[in-house]
């Protein structure tokens, strides 16, 4: 769809506002936005506003901590389908070779891509069990050789963070070697369809209203963000990728240390 077409956001046509580097920077130049809310302690629920949620990282004096140890990987052996596959929190499931890409995506995309490569059926079709889903998804991308995050018992964009790193590192269980620093990206979610609209007017939001909570598919427009940040070499390129299509992505240490500091700096 063009730029310029309309979609239907709660019942109001809105000019569609499709995600480019321009956008990507004002979310991230914006330190009380929607983006920076979405990292309160307890899941699902945003920092400031009404909740007055603290953060995630635990406050000042663990935020070095916290984002140290995400950049060298200290969490990086765990595993990381906890409670939906593999065994305990440090017993992850096994990958056939060592050629598992990460993947990227709203959770009905990444269950048909998976799928589609394992020759299986494209839509998840159990009940509504939050937990038989994430099995069933887990058991697919594992049998797909995809990386993807899939914990049960406990979530927060913390850990999400955390997962990112270990990938951006080459070190999640399955991944490739880096090759000239570079590790590969899939997405099971084209960048090229996302609407800014959805991010910011979600029609539902997990566990509470909209006002004091974000929607599951928030995290996914967050982690694009989190790339284009980190991603610096390659990141123009982030907004062209589609669906199963590999992006190459370098580390820039330099600019995990500027997202960190915002991230520190915002709601105070």
């Amino acid at each position: 769809a063009a730029a310029t077409s309309l979609v239907s956001i709660g019942g109001t046509q809105l000019a569609r506002r499709p995600v480019t580097s321009a956008e990507a920077l004002r979310v991230l130049h914006t330190p009380n936005g929607k983006f920076f809310s979405m990292w309160g302690r307890r899941p699902w629920v945003k920092r400031g506003g009404e909740s007055r949620e603290p953060s995630c990282w635990g406050g000042p004096t663990h935020a070095q901590e916290f984002f140290a140890s995400a950049l060298a990987g200290n969490e990086c052996k765990r595993n990381w389908y906890e409670g939906a596959a593999g065994g305990d929190r440090y017993t992850p499931p096994r990958f056939r070779t060592r050629t598992a890409p990460v993947l990227y995506g709203d959770d009905p995309d990444i269950f048909a891509l998976c799928s589609r490569v394992t020759g299986q059926p494209t839509v998840y079709a159990g009940g509504g069990d939050y937990r038989e889903h994430a099995r069933a998804i887990a058991s697919r991308c594992v049998d797909a050789q995809m990386n993807i995050l899939r914990l049960t018992d406990y979530w927060d964009m913390c850990i999400n963070l955390e997962w990112m790193m270990c990938g951006l590192l080459g070190q999640l269980p399955g991944q490739e070697d880096l090759v000239n620093g570079e590790v590969e990206i899939k997405l099971a979610t084209s960048t090229r369809d996302l609407d800014l609209n959805q991010f910011y007017y979600p029609p539902d939001c997990w566990s509470g209203p909209c006002s004091t909570h974000y929607a599951v598919r928030d995290v996914f427009f967050a982690e694009v963000f989190v790339l284009y940040q980190l991603c610096a070499s390659t990141r123009d390129r982030l907004f062209e990728v589609g669906v199963g299509t590999s992006f190459k992505c370098k580390l820039d240490v330099d600019r995990y240390h500027e997202l960190a500091l915002w991230l520190q700096q915002s709601f105070t």
